[in-house]
C-alpha cells in the first residue's frame, strides 16, 4: 500500500509513536511518505530517521508566518503549478468556503494552497494517516477540493478532542466527522470525548 502520514512536525523527538508506525509499515513492505508543517530539530532526532532515510520521504508545507511573505511565495507556487491542476488550485483559494473563522488554522490564508502543492506530482495514496484531529480536518478538506484521494484515518490523542476543541469551537471538526473514513483512540475516555463532539461511534477503533 501507499500510505501518507499527515502531521504537524517531523521528526519530533517526543512523538516516537508516529516514528514507530512509519518504520513498522516500511518493514512490512509498504510505501510511506510524510507530510509535515515543519521540522523540529535535526540535531536531536532518533537514529531511525537516518537509518530509514526518512528525511528523503518527508515533504514540508513551507508556509511563511507573515501574511506578506506568504502571499508572495504563494503566488509563485500558484503560477508554477496552476497549469498542472488549475481546478484544484482554484478551489484551494476559495476563501468563502474554506475560511479562518470556520476552520481556524486549517483555513487560514493560503494554507490549503500550500498544503495542496506537495501532492501535485505524487502518485495517489491508498491511505492518509493523520495524527491529531486538526490534520485529519486538513486531509478531508484536501480530498474535498480534489487535491488527494484515498481513505483518511485520523488518530485522536486526547487534547485535540477535549479542551482544545471546546476552547476553539465545538463544531470545528464537523466536516472531519462527516467525511473521515475511520478514527483511532487509545482510551474509552478519548473515544467518548470525540463522540460528544459529533464523531460517529461506529467509525472509532480503540487500540
Amino acid at each position: 500500500m501507499r500510505i501518507a502520514f499527515v502531521v504537524g512536525r517531523f521528526p519530533a523527538l517526543s512523538e516516537t509513536f508516529i516514528l514507530n508506525q512509519i518504520t513498522g509499515l516500511l518493514d512490512r513492505g509498504h510505501e510511506v511518505d510524510i507530510y509535515a508543517d515543519k521540522p523540529e530539530d535535526f540535531a536531536q532526532m532518533h537514529s531511525e530517521v537516518e537509518q530509514y532515510k526518512l528525511r528523503e520521504r518527508t515533504y514540508y508545507l513551507g508556509m511563511p508566518g507573515g501574511r506578506l511573505q506568504r502571499t508572495v511565495k504563494g503566488l509563485g507556487l500558484l503560477l508554477a503549478n496552476f497549469p498542472k491542476k488549475p481546478g484544484v488550485l482554484g478551489r484551494s483559494l476559495d476563501s468563502k468556503k474554506y475560511n479562518f473563522a470556520k476552520y481556524r488554522e486549517q483555513g487560514s490564508f493560503m494554507r490549503l494552497l500550500y498544503a495542496t502543492v506537495p501532492f501535485i506530482d505524487k502518485k495517489p495514496y491508498d491511505v492518509f494517516h493523520c495524527h491529531f484531529a486538526a490534520y485529519g480536518l486538513r486531509a478531508v478538506l484536501l480530498r474535498e477540493i480534489g487535491a488527494i484521494s484515498g481513505k483518511i484515518l485520523t488518530t485522536f490523542h486526547g487534547f485535540d478532542v477535549s479542551s482544545y476543541a471546546r476552547q476553539t469551537n465545538p463544531e470545528f471538526y464537523q466536516k472531519l466527522f462527516a467525511l473521515g473514513d475511520a478514527y483511532t483512540v487509545n482510551t474509552t475516555f478519548t473515544a467518548n470525548n470525540a463522540i460528544s463532539l459529533g464523531c460517529p461511534p461506529g467509525k472509532i477503533i480503540k487500540l
